[in-house]
């Protein structure tokens, strides 16, 4: 049975999954980044289901302790933060799930993760290179690719927003242009 490790500090959302997963996988949770990556260091996993914003080790610190220590499975971000898709991308993770998330929709992706191997902020298929936590060189993946894409992904929605901040900005101008003209 294929093992999943659930990286939440909200009791109720990690039970959940637990629970909800439980009949496919194999279900370890853990409470903080912390936590997280004491059981990545020392177990085998097959994917990860990773909140970003967590006290104690963020989702964000998980994943660049996952591509400094060359541990390499396939990281799926759960979050509600604004800019978690982009920030996801950019940290090399395997995929993005919004919250409040559709359980079939992690289920799917997580299948997809799993089948497809290598994620997370390292390169490669899970346990590949030799060691059997998935521990070794970079080769050539897509992480490299994935963190490019989500450069550019990231590039796009702050020119979608800078360009919605100006349009914004003028129409405050201008309506407060008759209210508080120019001092002259």
């Amino acid at each position: 049975m294929k093992r999943v490790l659930i990286v939440d500090d909200d009791p109720d959302i990690l039970s959940s999954l637990g629970l909800l997963l439980e009949d496919a996988y194999e279900v370890v949770l853990a409470e903080d980044g912390a936590d997280a990556l004491a059981h990545l260091e020392d177990e085998p996993f097959d994917a990860v289901v990773l909140d970003l914003m967590m006290p104690v080790m963020s989702g964000d610190e998980v994943m660049r302790a996952l591509a400094r220590r060359h541990l390499r499975v396939p990281v799926i971000v759960a979050s509600a933060a604004a800019d978690a898709r982009v920030r996801s991308r950019l940290l090399g993770a395997a995929d993005f799930v919004a919250k409040p998330f559709d359980i079939g929709e992690l289920e799917d992706k997580l299948a997809r993760a799993i089948q497809r191997g290598g994620g997370g902020g390292g390169a490669g298929p899970a346990y590949g290179g030799g060691h059997p936590h998935g521990r070794g060189g970079r080769d050539g993946s897509g992480a490299q690719a994935r963190q490019r894409e989500g450069q550019r992904e990231g590039q796009r929605e702050g020119q979608r927003e800078g360009s919605i901040a100006r349009v914004s900005w003028e129409a405050v101008q201008a309506l407060l242009g008759g209210l508080y003209p120019k001092a002259t």
